[in-house]
């Protein structure tokens, strides 16, 4: 089936806005390191590198997102959620 020559119509924003954003998060922690080679679990250095998410990031980010007033998603390999439950991901 051929595709139409005609473009689209504009998207019509609501209430004079313009324009929108998607802000999305993958909070992997560990979880990517030791998929690629559980040995790293033995390593400090990418361990407590992946950690720096979870622990400091994350509250952060909910911070900066709470004094804005802005929603976001968060991606939370299940390991990952269970290595750093609430409150670190919620608020």
């Amino acid at each position: 089936m051929p595709l139409p020559r005609t473009p689209a119509a504009p998207v019509a924003w609501p209430a004079g806005y313009s324009a929108a954003a998607c802000l999305t998060f993958d909070l992997d922690a560990e979880a990517a390191v030791l998929t690629a080679d559980i040995s790293s679990v033995y390593r400090m250095s990418p361990m407590s590198h992946q950690a720096y998410g979870p622990l400091a990031g994350v509250p952060r980010i909910l911070a900066l997102l709470a004094r804005h007033d802005i929603r976001a998603t968060f991606f939370v390999p299940g390991y990952s959620a269970h290595r750093y439950p609430a409150p670190s991901y919620g608020r």
